[in-house]
């Protein structure tokens, strides 16, 4: 073994051992405290749930319509793929209904942290979804797909609009006072 190979595998052990260390910290108490008490926190981690619950339904309303585009790959796949953040927000969304008032650090990223950052993914991927299926309508506009691809866009319009009316009330119910 060269000398140049036994430092890279060295290199490689010492960057292991510190994501061990990183795994290893203890959790930090306190980290984010909701600033309202446990029966508010159970009525917006409801609230958390309801949206999870309302971007499966129209996700799942999107995919039973057997529209033209539905049979390509390029509308087909986005569409598997936007599932993964719904089913993340909702994860997210039970595990902010067993969180006290005053979240850990773990608590935090795994519950309003995981629904946030889900939401935003959700959103980034409905508007990339969105544009896909215009150019769809726009490329095929001859075939006369345009009825049930325009329910199926309105679908996914309303699931942007709801991921923005999540962000903003994630901003002024969940996220103002940071520890």
């Amino acid at each position: 073994m060269t000398k140049r190979h036994k430092s890279s595998i060295l290199d490689l052990l010492m960057k292991y051992a510190n994501w061990v260390k990183k795994a290893e910290t203890p959790d930090v108490e306190n980290y984010h405290i909701l600033p309202y008490d446990e029966a508010k926190r159970k009525r917006f981690a409801l609230i958390n749930l309801l949206y999870g619950g309302v971007f499966f339904i129209l996700i799942f309303c999107a995919g039973i319509i057997n529209h033209p585009s539905s049979r390509t790959a390029w509308i087909f796949y986005p569409y598997i793929l936007i599932m993964i953040p719904a089913a993340y927000f909702f994860a997210g969304a039970l595990a902010f209904m067993k969180c006290p008032v005053n979240l850990s650090k773990k608590q935090w990223e795994s519950s309003l942290a995981r629904c946030k950052h889900s939401a935003a993914g959700l959103l980034i991927l409905s508007v990339i979804h969105l544009i896909l299926e215009v150019i769809f309508i726009i490329v095929y506009r001859a075939d006369g797909v345009f009825g049930k691809e325009a329910v199926y866009l309105s679908l996914f319009a309303v699931i942007i609009f709801i991921c923005i009316i999540y962000g903003k009330f994630f901003d002024k119910k969940l996220v103002n006072n940071l520890t």
